[in-house]
């Protein structure tokens, strides 16, 4: 189960690696979606 940290903390670890070129700015949004859709499919859970 996720609380509202992890998540804030998933998306900063992604914006930062972002802005290191690390990876792709589409990379980004394409992981992000994908959270998205695990947490609506319930394969993730979020606290409420």
């Amino acid at each position: 189960m996720l609380n509202p940290f992890n998540v804030y903390e998933l998306g900063n670890a992604l914006r930062f690696a972002e802005f290191r070129k690390a990876v792709k700015p589409g990379e980004v949004a394409m992981c992000w979606a994908q959270f998205e859709a695990a947490v609506r499919q319930s394969r993730l859970l979020k606290y409420p």
